[in-house]
């Protein structure tokens, strides 16, 4: 593997850990505005599996939350809907 090669797995697996952790701390807009970005370098590069992989993770993360809210918090549990529609699209855009 060239310096160069390297360099650029490095960041690619930086990229990911980033929006792995947003998903974690629940900044779902985020990882998903980050993920609309990376997902073509991501393709070309190779790395189609991790997209897959975080677009999966986006997806159950956000119908877990989808399920968990009660009926009372009705607007909050559409604005979940929301970003796991938004999810849905990017990822079936991404895996034509």
């Amino acid at each position: 593997m060239t310096e160069e090669s390297y360099t650029i797995e490095n960041a690619l697996i930086e990229q990911k850990d980033f929006i792995l952790t947003e998903i974690n701390d629940e900044h779902f807009e985020v990882a998903i505005a980050m993920l609309r970005v990376v997902l073509p370098v991501w393709a070309v590069a190779g790395y189609r599996y991790k997209a897959i992989e975080c677009l999966n993770r986006l997806r159950i993360d956000i119908q877990a939350k989808v399920d968990s809210i009660s009926y009372q918090a009705r607007s909050r549990k559409q604005y979940f809907v929301q970003l796991l529609l938004q999810v849905q699209t990017v990822r079936k855009s991404y895996t034509k």
